[in-house]
């Protein structure tokens, strides 16, 4: 139990990092070819499943949403493996 918290703890950090980055070089800092790469992937992956103007409220949402996730997984690996006896691996 404690290591399935501890891993969507991480899973949910790494989406929330590549929707961080993906939000910061397209739309904060131009970076040339940090800039090209997130634009492609906004642009032609998101932008054409999404649409193009709902891709920057996206990024936004699941961020709050993936932050929100780590924290609680963080603090359930945490609390559940002080409990010695319900620690499962």
């Amino acid at each position: 139990m404690v290591s399935a918290f501890y891993y969507t703890m991480i899973g949910a950090g790494i989406l929330l990092a590549v929707a961080a980055v993906l939000a910061l070089f397209t739309y904060l800092v131009r970076v040339p070819v940090l800039s090209t790469i997130t634009d492609f992937i906004n642009n032609e992956i998101l932008g054409v499943l999404i649409g193009a103007e709902n891709v920057m409220p996206f990024l936004a949402s699941a961020m709050a949403v993936l932050s929100a996730v780590a924290a609680t997984a963080g603090w359930a690996a945490r609390e559940i493996g002080r409990q010695h006896g319900l620690s499962m691996g």
